[in-house]
């Protein structure tokens, strides 16, 4: 064998910077999981309306802001980062307000759509795929901080993980309905420290101008939120055993 083809086999191989998953690829630096929870303001005159009053498309609704946690699970190290969004903070100005959270989504976008074939961006949360999501996106179109085409990609491409769905095996079920898990279940079934109070609380505090308690409780929430996907991973979930024939 000749010394030069030696020497070529002696190369170390490259190591790779990704994992692939069922034919996706998920990058150690680009893989990302964003826990987000947002707060809202109905007005009293449409507040106890319906289960959830918070519109936005009705007039005087407001997006008050909230908490988004970027996590990078396949990256060892400064792996996390908390950026959190306030209306009071963007002069009461809730297209400023809006078109920041949309920045915030969209550089995770840039950053995921920088590698080919990178998995798409994830968002968690407890009942995001009724509420907030849909919620985010109107005001986007309302303000158009984006073009109606951008926006789609933005909040429509994205993988949704749901916990208030994801929890429903650790549970039993009555009458042969699978139902969502509110907060307040989802900690009482793991053990997780801290009494979940409704989002309607919110609305008082706003008219009180009690910004700090909103900031506070909407990072609770939000590390609460971070807090259940580790016990769902770490937990074995409820089977219903076959019965012996």
């Amino acid at each position: 064998m000749s010394k030069e083809k030696t020497q070529k086999n002696d190369k170390p191989e490259k190591k790779k910077n990704f994992v692939m998953i069922e034919g996706i690829k998920y990058s150690y630096t680009k893989t990302q999981i964003i826990f987000f929870d947002l707060e809202f303001y109905v007005p009293k005159k449409d507040q106890n309306q319906y289960s959830f009053s918070a519109n936005p498309w009705k007039k005087d609704h407001l997006l008050l802001g909230g908490t988004f946690l970027n996590w990078k699970p396949l990256q060892e190290k400064n792996n996390k980062n908390a950026n959190s969004f306030w209306l009071w903070k963007y002069n009461n100005d809730e297209k400023q307000l809006v078109n920041a959270i949309v920045t915030c989504l969209e550089k995770a976008w840039d950053l995921i759509l920088s590698e080919k074939g990178q998995c798409e961006l994830c968002l968690c949360g407890v009942g995001i795929s009724r509420v907030d999501i849909g919620y985010l996106y109107s005001k986007a179109l309302q303000h158009k901080t984006r073009p109606e085409d951008k926006l789609f990609m933005i909040f429509h491409n994205i993988r949704l993980i749901e916990l208030e769905n994801a929890v429903m095996p650790y549970f039993t079920h009555e009458n042969g309905m699978l139902l969502g898990k509110s907060t307040g279940q989802i900690l009482k079934r793991f053990d997780i420290p801290g009494k979940h109070t409704s989002g309607s609380n919110v609305w008082d505090l706003y008219e009180k101008e009690s910004f700090e308690k909103i900031e506070q409780r909407n990072t609770k929430e939000v590390d609460d939120c971070f807090v259940i996907y580790q016990k769902l991973l770490a937990e074995k979930p409820i089977l219903k055993r076959k019965s012996k024939k």
